[in-house]
């Protein structure tokens, strides 16, 4: 159906028309969620190109197909290139271009320079106004363990970003708020703002699991064994949800944030059995039915990010 809309408004349309660049995005999400990668970084290194001919370097937008592409890239074993394309288009305040190298580099075992890339990030981010580039430099910089300045710029940034009050942003806020109390070694805190994160409406499945994940880690290390387990195995669930989204190749990012912490947790619990990760071999074609949000926005919201 989405070839068949892309072919009628390509016969109707400019070549530039943004309903011709939202459906080649749109394909190449489903082409990505088929399998079918070769095909989806055609389609995506294409829609990129025509962004980048309509929008300015720092439009939401093509910032989104920027790192759908990268995704696309390093799934097929492609994260020297997937990184680099991230790094040529990092903008100094763009908080979702740092965040997304951070977790590039990370994902491909690249510990240093990950750390590396979450210190300028902190520093971008110090003093800031904006809650959104608050919280994804502290949850970023907050993933693992980390000490000294950062750590306490990461927290700074966290308590921060708590203090947003816009609905949208709330999910998110509470989030790193609780990743940033267990990370202090406050768990009772944690817990408590795990379970805000959860209980709000506007959250996600990743952002649910993710505080679900925190809660269970928060249990653990206050020796509360059986609630630990009961919270890791709600985060289950809803990981096993993640490839009912046709958007799953722009939330990848958020679903690693998800299995690092599942890694974690799995570790305090002794626990040895998870389901695969993201980064192997998606579910054959038809084994889902996605949702039809692709993660393009028409507003400046980011309702598809951790």
């Amino acid at each position: 159906m989405t070839r068949k809309a892309l072919a009628l408004h390509r016969q109707q349309l400019e070549p530039d028309d943004p309903k011709i660049i939202q459906d080649m995005f749109l394909l190449g999400q489903l082409l990505f969620c088929a399998d079918k990668l070769g095909e989806a970084e055609d389609v995506m290194r294409t829609t990129f190109e025509m962004y980048s001919n309509v929008h300015s370097r720092d439009h939401t937008n093509r910032r989104i197909v920027l790192c759908v592409l990268a995704n696309v890239l390093d799934s097929q074993g492609k994260a020297d290139e997937a990184i680099a394309l991230m790094r040529q288009n990092l903008e100094p305040f763009d908080d979702l271009t740092w965040f997304q190298t951070a977790v590039l580099l990370l994902k491909n075992g690249r510990e240093q320079e990950y750390r590396q890339q979450c210190h300028e990030f902190l520093k971008r981010a110090a003093g800031t106004k904006s809650f959104v580039l608050a919280d994804k430099s502290a949850k970023i910089s907050l993933l693992l363990p980390v000490e000294g300045n950062d750590f306490q710029q990461a927290c700074q940034l966290a308590d921060f970003a708590a203090t947003a009050s816009d609905e949208w942003m709330l999910p998110w806020a509470r989030l790193v708020k609780a990743l940033a109390e267990y990370r202090r070694g406050d768990f009772d805190s944690a817990s408590a703002w795990a379970n805000r994160a959860i209980s709000t409406h506007q959250i996600g499945n990743q952002g649910r699991a993710a505080a679900w994940l925190i809660e269970a880690a928060a249990n653990a290390r206050l020796n509360r064994v059986e609630s630990a387990r009961s919270a890791l195995a709600k985060a289950e669930q809803l990981f096993d949800s993640r490839r009912r989204d046709v958007a799953f190749a722009f939330r990848l990012a958020d679903w690693f944030i998800v299995e690092q912490l599942r890694a974690e947790v799995a570790e305090l619990l002794g626990v040895t059995e998870l389901q695969p990760p993201t980064n192997l071999k998606l579910q054959p074609p038809g084994s889902h039915t996605p949702t039809t949000d692709n993660g393009i926005e028409d507003s400046p919201r980011r309702k598809t990010d951790l």
